[in-house]
């Protein structure tokens, strides 16, 4: 599959070989393929780190994702961009884990309390 891009598939592979209709758009289509366990170690070498750069980007203060009606902050807006994307839940699951974990000063209790993200 040398002429396709990286976690895409023909319509014909979706129609002959799985029996399904191809996934609408780009980001669906490499979730299904992840989670059909169908893509190729080469596949997946070039799409982590394209996958680690989008899910880093969508985790910056601040972030917004456009949906062409207006902007999604906070929570919509990463899972709009990790949809977008096509990131799969476990790598999500698996990046977010290993990152250290955030803390939040509380400007109520004055730096007394401090809140962690739980893997």
């Amino acid at each position: 599959m040398a002429w396709t891009r990286a976690g895409s598939r023909p319509e014909e592979w979706w129609a002959y070989e799985k029996q399904m209709p191809q996934p609408c758009d780009l980001g669906d289509e490499r979730i299904t393929l992840f989670e059909m366990a169908e893509l190729t170690e080469t596949e997946l070498a070039e799409l982590m780190p394209e996958w680690r750069e989008e899910y880093e980007k969508a985790n910056e203060p601040n972030f917004g994702y456009c949906t062409g009606d207006g902007w999604l902050r906070g929570e919509a807006a990463k899972r709009a961009q990790y949809r977008w994307a096509g990131i799969p839940r476990a790598f999500i699951r698996q990046v977010g884990c290993r990152a250290p974990p955030p803390c939040q000063d509380d400007p109520q209790a004055r730096g007394a309390t401090r809140r962690f993200r739980r893997c």
